[in-house]
């Protein structure tokens, strides 16, 4: 059965969550990377084909996991049909 998501919502932890939320005073590699391309004073029509390049690869990269997870569990193009027309959701 699928999850419910305002069920999820209700159940969370929010003192949890402002933890997770805390800004980090550390860069992750990509940071780096992005505010390396920042100095090279690029325009804009490059900056919007680099947005499009990293859309595009982590679009890539979230359908491979949601692949994985549903071969995984064994869900059909079926079981994705069925919950999304069911009128309870």
């Amino acid at each position: 059965m699928p999850v419910r998501w305002f069920s999820v919502i209700l159940s969370t932890n929010f003192q949890d969550m402002e933890e997770v939320m805390e800004p980090s005073t550390k860069f992750t590699p990509l940071q780096h990377e992005l505010l390396n391309l920042y100095s090279m004073n690029i325009s804009e029509e490059e900056l919007l084909d680099i947005k499009k390049i990293l859309g595009q690869y982590f679009w890539d990269r979230f359908q491979k996991k949601i692949t994985a997870a549903s071969e995984k569990q064994g869900y059909t193009q079926e079981d994705f049909d069925t919950w999304l027309n069911d009128p309870n959701q």
